[in-house]
């Protein structure tokens, strides 16, 4: 009976450790200005040394996912999704944790970046 209970706790131990690691980083939300060529950019660094697939998605303010890109980041390389939302949105960054990865979300008014605000 005591063999069985430290199995299964090691069981549980070791099961949610592995579905800790991978989650789900938010960036945002933030509006881009209201000139032509005004956006947003959702932006990703994998900082481990091995290949990282995820997906990177922008979120309206209605929820509703609105681009949506699916990438293998190589160790040290970044990628990045260009919003088409032109109101209130969100980055979603998922398949993701803050130990292998740094994510950002950048928006711009009159063309120059007004504010960024890093994934948590």
């Amino acid at each position: 009976m005591k063999m069985t209970m430290v199995f299964v706790s090691a069981v549980l131990v070791f099961g949610l450790t592995g579905m800790a690691q991978a989650g789900t980083l938010i960036a945002g939300p933030l509006s881009p200005g209201g000139v032509a060529g005004d956006g947003c950019v959702c932006e990703i660094a994998n900082v481990s040394t091995s290949d990282k697939t995820i997906v990177i998605q922008t979120v309206n303010k209605g929820g509703l996912i609105v681009d949506i890109k699916n990438a293998t980041i190589p160790g040290g390389a970044t990628d990045a999704l260009v919003s088409t939302v032109a109101s209130l949105q969100y980055c979603k960054f998922l398949n993701t944790s803050a130990t292998y990865f740094r994510a950002t979300m950048t928006c711009t008014s009159n063309g120059a970046p007004v504010m960024t605000l890093p994934a948590r």
